[in-house]
This record gives C-alpha cells, sequence and structure tokens, in this order.
C-alpha cells in the first residue's frame, strides 16, 4: 500500500454517508447498549478517531467508522467531522485501509478476521501473497489458517454467529459446514440448545455421520 493516499479533514452532513454500503466492513454490528456507550462517550468527548470516508459528490461510502457514525446518528447530528479519502483512490487501497484500520485498534474476531481475508482475497488470490500482503496491515496468520478463515466466510450467517459467540468452535463450524444445509441447521440447533461443549459436539456429529 502507498503513502501516497490523498486524505483530507472535512466536515460534512451526516445524511451524506452511506451506511448502507457496506463493502469495506470489517466489524460486526455493535449491540445496542454498546452503540448507546459509545454515543455517551462521543457526547461527553467528542470523537477521538475520527471515520474514514470514501469523499464523493453521491452518497459518501464508509470505509472504517460504522459504529462511530451509528452512535452519531442516535445523537442525531447533523454534521460529522471525516477523513476523507481522495475518489480516485483505488478500492484495492481502500480494502488495504479498511483491514489496517480495524486491525491495529483492538483485536479481531475470527469472524472479523474472516471478512478482513475475505475483502483482500480478491486482489491476492494467491494464499503465500495473500498472507504476506496482509502482515503490515496488522493481520499476522499463516496459510492454513487464512483458508480456514476464509471458509468460515462463506458459512450460513447462524453458523458464524454461533462462532462469534463462542458457542461454536472454528473446527467444528467447518465440519458443519461440510453438511447438508437443513442438517447443518438443526445440529446447531441442538448444539445450542443443551450449550454442548466442543468435545460433546464433535461426539454427536461423530456418531450422526
Amino acid at each position: 500500500m502507498g503513502s501516497d493516499v490523498k486524505i483530507s479533514i472535512k466536515t460534512g452532513p451526516l445524511t451524506s454517508i452511506d451506511l448502507s454500503n457496506q463493502t469495506y466492513r470489517i466489524r460486526s454490528s455493535a449491540e445496542p447498549d454498546y452503540i448507546r456507550l459509545l454515543a455517551e462517550s462521543i457526547s461527553q468527548f467528542g470523537m477521538l478517531h475520527r471515520p474514514l470516508i470514501v469523499d464523493s459528490k453521491a452518497k459518501r461510502q464508509v470505509v472504517s467508522g460504522f459504529r462511530r457514525l451509528t452512535a452519531c446518528q442516535r445523537l442525531k447530528k447533523n454534521e460529522v467531522l471525516c477523513r476523507l479519502v481522495d475518489p480516485e483512490t483505488p478500492t484495492q487501497i481502500l480494502a488495504q485501509l479498511a483491514v489496517a484500520e480495524n486491525s491495529w485498534q483492538t483485536p479481531l474476531s475470527l469472524i472479523e478476521k474472516a471478512r478482513a481475508f475475505t475483502l483482500l482475497k480478491a486482489w491476492f488470490p494467491d494464499p503465500k501473497a495473500l498472507a504476506l500482503a496482509a502482515r503490515p496491515l496488522g493481520m499476522v496468520e499463516n496459510t492454513e489458517m487464512i483458508a480456514k478463515l476464509i471458509l468460515l466466510s462463506r458459512l450460513s450467517r447462524s453458523i458464524q454467529k454461533a462462532v462469534e459467540s463462542g458457542s461454536l468452535g472454528l473446527a467444528m463450524a467447518l465440519e458443519l459446514g461440510d453438511l447438508a444445509q437443513d442438517d447443518a441447521g438443526k445440529l446447531l440447533d441442538l448444539f445450542l440448545t443443551f450449550r454442548f461443549g466442543l468435545n460433546r459436539q464433535r461426539e454427536m456429529l461423530h456418531a450422526i455421520q
């Protein structure tokens, strides 16, 4: 990623930002309580880290800062001070910026890592090239783990949510992903209903198979 990315800091109307376009979203959607507390922090201390937005005469696209902007909506702010990226910036650079902005702040969850690697894979299809490209962005994983994370990003939302909540491990999620969707859904419901641990989940899956 080059060092000549053009970024300016400007105030603009919140309504000019398209929060529905989630192309570069890495972080998971926050719970209402998190947004409420974040809004309280912004109200008291201001925005400590400005959202990164693609400048445009039409709807502006978010590169990073979805949660902060949602909190600003809660505060009913009319205008927001943002960092604006030149609209001519290549999409590859925008993707790299989105990953770096998030991974260097706080550790990413498995699901968030899966989104990040899947986003970058469009420009780095070779596994080794992808691993190398991700390192300076704060994503240090071996090629085997990256492959598993990309598979995770393709699984059903219900499986992803179970992984995100800690109710399902990555290995078990991938095994469920190999089953027919209906069978995987029924097994997942069983795991979650009875709160089976990883060993019990594996025993049941292998017994059924």
